[in-house]
């Protein structure tokens, strides 16, 4: 993969500048987007205007980009306090009481590095990751449950710490399973290069298969020729992102199901982010009030 942004700026970099919240939501959805991007126009919304924003998961966008790309979502102690709710009477391998020593890693083009220290918590490395690599805490931490269920379970196997966030897994093993590197394997080497991840997506689209602002052709299952695929204009980068890493969106029996299962066409990674992150902490399309005491 290539380092560093191109210093040309092209269309789709200069789109990249809109406030789409407040176009596509408050102009009428997703054709005016299409006009948009075929005209080269922009059009801003009246300051005094309420954008209206998808009250249910919409395939073009999973989630805002000010609430992905945000490394001061959560302190080690409210991460920490975050864990204590999900598992009260977790026993001792739980996430909440799991430590572990980390390594250093120098800052590149993607993260800020990180400093190793022993005997770390999961709250402190999620936090620490989230602050170098700049991805929100509540991400990192939905990312972590639809991925492998780390966070509400409690008597997690070793092998879902070994996997944390699912990087380096594609379905290319034995009937589309996950096909792991055991290079990546452990929590904090996880989150690390699963965060670094999304800030590589966001550099490099051209190098990717899902990119902002355009019309993308995505899949519903692994298996294409039988379940099939449909265009979805992708509003922002943290969306593109999660196709990147999870190239799939929920077909309409995933999404019927709630949290159960669909037909055999059906998967769930993109929907249960969905889901996970607004049951868990508000809706992900639109940033949450800063508490006055702290402004």
């Amino acid at each position: 993969m290539r380092h560093g942004a191109r210093k040309r700026l092209d269309f789709r970099r200069l789109l990249a500048r809109v406030d789409w919240k407040r176009v596509l939501w408050g102009a009428g959805g997703g054709c005016v987007a299409l006009l948009l991007a075929a005209s080269g126009l922009a059009l801003v919304a009246s300051p005094a205007q309420t954008p209206n924003v998808p009250d249910r998961f919409d395939p073009g966008i999973i989630i805002a980009d000010e609430l992905f790309y945000d490394g001061d979502a959560m302190t080690a102690e409210e991460v920490e306090g975050f864990l204590d709710e999900r598992v009260p009477d977790a026993a001792r391998q739980s996430l909440r009481n799991f430590t572990e020593d980390t390594e250093s890693r120098p800052a590149d083009d993607y993260c800020d590095g990180y400093a190793g220290a022993d005997d770390e918590s999961a709250a402190d490395i999620i936090a620490r990751v989230g602050e170098s690599c700049d991805i929100s805490q509540r991400a990192l931490l939905v990312i972590l449950q639809k991925e492998t269920a780390l966070v509400g379970l409690r008597t997690p196997e070793d092998w879902r710490y070994d996997r944390a966030m699912g990087y380096a897994c594609p379905d290319s093993g034995p009937n589309r399973s996950a096909n792991c590197d055991e290079d990546f394997y452990g929590f904090a080497n996880q989150l690390y290069w699963g965060a670094r991840q999304y800030q590589v997506y966001r550099a490099h689209p051209e190098d990717f298969n899902y990119r902002p602002f355009e019309m993308n052709t995505i899949q519903f299952h692994p298996d294409r020729d039988r379940c099939g695929t449909s265009d979805v204009y992708v509003m922002n980068w943290a969306t593109a992102g999660l196709y990147n890493y999870t190239p799939y969106q929920p077909n309409r029996s995933a999404l019927a199901a709630g949290q159960g299962e669909g037909d055999a066409c059906a998967t769930y990674g993109n929907r249960n982010f969905y889901d996970l992150y607004k049951a868990w902490f508000g809706d992900p399309h639109v940033a949450r009030e800063a508490d006055p005491a702290q402004r």
